[in-house]
C-alpha cells in the first residue's frame, strides 16, 4: 500500500484544458498536491505509464490506453516511468452530460470508476487522434476546437459501447473493486464500506464494526494507510455526493443535504463551506455559472 497522503486538497472547475507532458517534469508541490475538479478527466499515455492514487488505491494506467474518469474522485500522481508522456483533457461535466451516453457508461463514471480501453486496435487511431487533438487545441481555432470536442465525445462513445459489450474490458478505482476482492486488507475496506454507506448516517462505529475492529483501532489504522481520519474521510465522500447533486440537479439544499448522509442543514453548510470556501448555494450558482460562460464560447 502507498505512503499515506501527506499534502491537502485542491479543489476546483477548470473548465475545458488540455495539456502534453512528462509527469515527471511537473512541479514538486504540484505532484504531492492531491486534486478534485469536477470535469471529466481524459488521459493518453503516449509512452511510459503512469500511477495515480485514484481514491483509497493506486491505479496504474499503461501505455497507448485511452482513459477517463469524474475528477471529483481525488487524485493524485503516485509515480510515472522514465520518459512517460501523458496527454490529458478535461471536460466540462455538463457537456459530458449533454452528450447523452449510455446510461451503464455515464453512471460508471459518475460513480467513481476509471475506464480504459487497452483493444490494440485502436491504440495506432488513438494516437494518432490524441496527437491531432492537441495540435489543433494549440491554434486557438474556434472552429478546431468544436472539431476536437465533436471527435471527443465520438471517440467516448465508442469507449461506451465497448463497455457495455466488453464489461471485462475495464479498470475501476479501489472502491469499485473492492466487493469482489476478499483478500482487501482492513483499512481498503473501510473505504469501501464507507462509499457504499456514507448516505445511510453511518459514523465511525459502523465502519470499525465492519471490519469487526474497535473504533480506536480502525481510525489508527485508516490514518496510518491514507492519511486522514475516517471521520474527515467520510464527510468528504458526503462533500463530493452533495457537490454532484448541485452540479447535475435542481435538488433543494435541504433534500442535497440528507441525501448525502448530513443529519442537519446546519452540519452540512458547515462542513462545506470548510471544505469548499463557500456556501452550497454559491457554490451551485457558480458552476452554473461557468457552464454558461463555457457554452457562449461556441454561439
Amino acid at each position: 500500500m502507498p505512503a499515506p497522503l501527506k499534502s491537502n486538497i485542491r479543489f476546483g472547475v477548470t473548465g475545458f484544458q488540455h495539456g502534453r507532458i512528462d509527469p515527471a517534469k511537473f512541479p514538486e508541490p504540484f505532484r504531492r498536491m492531491v486534486h478534485v475538479h469536477h470535469d471529466i478527466e481524459i488521459n493518453f499515455i503516449e509512452r511510459g505509464s503512469l500511477t495515480y492514487r485514484l481514491g483509497a488505491s493506486p491505479v496504474t494506467i499503461a501505455a497507448k490506453r485511452f482513459a477517463v474518469f469524474w475528477a471529483v474522485m481525488p487524485h493524485q500522481i503516485l509515480s510515472s516511468a522514465r520518459g512517460t508522456v501523458l496527454n490529458w483533457f478535461h471536460i466540462p461535466l455538463p457537456w459530458f452530460l449533454g452528450w447523452r451516453f449510455r446510461a451503464g457508461f455515464r453512471d460508471a463514471i459518475l460513480h467513481g470508476e476509471l475506464i480504459t480501453d487497452g483493444d490494440a486496435a485502436h491504440a495506432a487511431s488513438d494516437l494518432e487522434g490524441v496527437r491531432r487533438w492537441s495540435h489543433d487545441l494549440r491554434s486557438n481555432s474556434t472552429e478546431f476546437r468544436e472539431i476536437v470536442l465533436l471527435e471527443i465525445e465520438a471517440r467516448l462513445k465508442r469507449l461506451a459501447v465497448a463497455f457495455d459489450n466488453r464489461p471485462r474490458n475495464r479498470a475501476t478505482s479501489s472502491v469499485a473493486r473492492a466487493a469482489s476482492d476478499a483478500q482487501l486488507m482492513r483499512a481498503e475496506r473501510m473505504a469501501h464500506f464507507i462509499a457504499h454507506h456514507f448516505a445511510d448516517g453511518i459514523g465511525v462505529d459502523e465502519v470499525a464494526r465492519a471490519v469487526e475492529l474497535h473504533p480506536d483501532s480502525a481510525g489508527r489504522l485508516f490514518r496510518r494507510s491514507f492519511g486522514t481520519n475516517l471521520v474527515d474521510y467520510l464527510t468528504q465522500h458526503r462533500i463530493f455526493h452533495a457537490q454532484r447533486l448541485l452540479v447535475t440537479s435542481s435538488a433543494k439544499i435541504l433534500d442535497v443535504a440528507l441525501a448525502s448522509g448530513f443529519g442537519s442543514l446546519s452540519q452540512f453548510y458547515a462542513s462545506f463551506a470548510k471544505q469548499c470556501g463557500c456556501s452550497p448555494s454559491n457554490y451551485r450558482n457558480a458552476a452554473r455559472a461557468r457552464t454558461t460562460s463555457l457554452a457562449s464560447d461556441f454561439q
